[in-house]
């Protein structure tokens, strides 16, 4: 498929249809999928999803048991990327993003491996502020690496890039996105970062509180350790892989201008 769109979801009931409906239109318009993953919600969020897909049928459901956000979105990603899909798009299912900010992204597709969005917490809290500069200097200090938003969950991969670096990561973790876009990065894949205007931004239905936010930052730096001895390991692979799956991609285009 040309485009994955893949959105998690966990008790989001009251979000399920309004979320949906923006994306259903991006995906008919863009010629894409919908990869809707349901992390063991114990609302009727996965009924709701059912129904839907019963009358789109470009919505995919993926129901697993709950094992946190970071494993919806990995999830979510392996699924598409078994599916070939030559972009994959992340977005959470809490509708803190409008749809309207993919354009956006999708503009920048061809001259990146990887596009972020950048976004901008007018109301943050101080304890979300200082921990996001954390991240960011563990980041610079670990592997040389900045990214200002590096978790945002408005995100386009270019997929072969995506499929190729999952091969060597766990099935489970916290926080997916910060390690995908630090790999990207010191692997020298093509990262590019979009601001997201304000008023694509809109308040989430999860609330953090600052203790919580304090764990998740804790066991980020944890798992971001992990991932240094992950990449010291596997470079030379990961690059091998990498510079493979871009020739069979040039060689299949190749083959398809000739035909």
């Amino acid at each position: 498929m040309k485009l994955a769109i893949v959105i998690p979801f966990y008790n989001e009931s009251s979000n399920v249809a309004s979320v949906l409906d923006e994306w259903i239109g991006i995906s008919a318009k863009y010629g894409g999928a919908i990869v809707a993953v349901n992390d063991g919600s114990k609302d009727d969020t996965l009924q709701q999803l059912k129904k839907l897909s019963a009358k789109f049928p470009q919505v995919h459901v993926v129901d697993k048991p709950n094992g946190g956000h970071g494993s919806a979105v990995l999830a979510g990603y392996r699924y598409a990327a078994k599916n070939e899909s030559e972009f994959i798009f992340q977005v959470d299912g809490d509708g803190e993003v409008s749809a309207e900010g993919f354009e956006a992204l999708w503009n920048q597709r061809e001259k990146s491996d990887l596009v972020v969005g950048v976004r901008h917490f007018v109301r943050a809290s101080l304890v979300r502020t200082v921990l996001t500069k954390l991240v960011v200097l563990l980041n610079l200090t670990l592997f040389r690496t900045h990214v200002r938003d590096s978790n945002c969950p408005f995100r386009l991969f270019r997929g072969n890039v995506l499929d190729t670096i999952l091969e060597f990561l766990p099935d489970k973790m916290l926080v997916p996105n910060i390690h995908l876009t630090i790999l990207f990065k010191s692997l020298g894949m093509r990262v590019n970062q979009v601001e997201l205007q304000r008023s694509w931004l809109r308040p989430g239905s999860r609330t953090l509180t600052p203790l919580r936010l304090v764990r998740i930052c804790i066991q980020s730096a944890a798992e971001t350790w992990k991932l240094r001895k992950i990449l010291r390991t596997n470079r030379s692979a990961m690059i091998e892989s990498l510079e493979r799956r871009s020739q069979e991609r040039e060689s299949h285009w190749k083959q398809s201008i000739s035909l």
